[in-house]
């Protein structure tokens, strides 16, 4: 609080946590308290700062608001946060809501450790570290939850909502214990819901995604334009509508998969439902492959490897999922169009 009452917000100055902190509601009230801690930063004034966590903890941290940009920092530009734990968080907001920051902008954010996480939005862009992720990179972060986050909103992951302009999330997991699950409607996945002119590597999930609707991923929903390599999908299931997939959902846009694994069984009530991809379109995966798992969809399209593959590449990967489906079920791809290509 000190950064805010004196005017520091946006100073560009160096912090340091100097012990564990334990949030207390007030016992207090009136007309201008509020018992919920107020996120460091909006919109129209972000925090522009570095913040060293210094490997110290904040617990019970509880954050319930109806406008955006909900989490311990709103919105963060230019800025660093890194050596961070935080212990059963409640956060709860409209739209990009993180319990770490809401929105990260041209910052960066490491060696933050998440437990017992509970978390809600109402609108989109939730994350269980960052709600959106713009121009940022995110490292060697963990979150671990023991029951079900999110709800019913689009664009949500189990680390980052929307991952956009050049941001990295890299070397970091996500664990659903005690058989809780990352739910939403669309656009959901593991890690990240939506990711876009961006990358992943090196991180991964282990749990559940149960999608309500279309753009379901073990890593992430759908990925426009990025890359994801060295990324592991891991136990429990992925549960969607259509494009559904181990690793992701939709695979468009000259993306790429390299060198992940999903060991996830997969389950999609429409078309296009894959162990790696549910609908890959002007994309690359290579060196990948799924394990004995089940892929099963209640309509067409079922893949091994993808679902419905058009004018994208399949090299060096195999399946030995168990695949079943209405109509048009393969034990690579479901069904492929235009100049797509399967081979090695």
């Amino acid at each position: 609080d000190n950064i805010r009452i004196e005017g520091y917000l946006n100073t560009d100055k160096y912090y340091k946590l100097g012990n564990d902190i334990s949030y207390v509601k007030p016992s207090f009230t009136g007309e201008n308290i509020n018992s919920f801690w107020q996120p460091l930063g909006d919109n129209d004034n972000p925090f522009v700062g570095h913040f060293d966590g210094n490997n110290k903890s904040i617990k019970n941290l509880k954050v319930n608001q109806n406008d955006p940009y909900a989490g311990l920092f709103g919105k963060i530009v230019n800025s660093t946060v890194s050596n961070l734990k935080i212990d059963s968080a409640s956060i709860s907001g409209n739209d990009i809501v993180g319990a770490l920051v809401g929105q990260s902008l041209y910052s960066n954010v490491s060696n933050v450790n998440i437990t017992d996480l509970d978390i809600n939005a109402t609108d989109e862009n939730a994350g269980g570290l960052v709600g959106i992720s713009n121009s940022s990179q995110i490292t060697k972060c963990s979150i671990t939850v023991s029951e079900d986050i999110f709800g019913t909103v689009d664009y949500c992951g189990g680390i980052v909502g929307s991952l956009l302009s050049n941001s990295k999330l890299t070397n970091s997991t996500f664990t659903a214990s005690n058989n809780s699950k990352i739910a939403g409607t669309n656009y959901i996945g593991g890690l990240v819901g939506y990711v876009e002119n961006s990358e992943i590597k090196n991180s991964n999930f282990d749990g559940t995604v149960d999608g309500s609707s279309n753009e379901i991923g073990g890593i992430v929903g759908k990925a426009s334009k990025s890359n994801i390599e060295s990324c592991k999908a891991l136990n429990g299931a992925i549960n969607g509508n259509s494009n559904v997939g181990g690793i992701c959902g939709n695979l468009s846009s000259d993306s790429a998969i390299e060198k992940c694994m999903s060991s996830t069984d997969i389950a999609g009530t429409a078309d296009n439902v894959g162990g790696l991809v549910g609908y890959s379109a002007n994309s690359n995966i290579v060196n990948s492959y799924v394990e004995d798992k089940k892929v099963d969809n209640k309509a067409n399209y079922c893949g091994g490897i993808v679902g419905y593959i058009k004018d994208s590449e399949i090299e060096y990967c195999y399946s030995r999922a168990n695949v079943s489906g209405q109509d048009s079920v393969g034990g690579i791809a479901g069904s492929s169009e235009g100049a797509a290509s399967i081979k090695n």
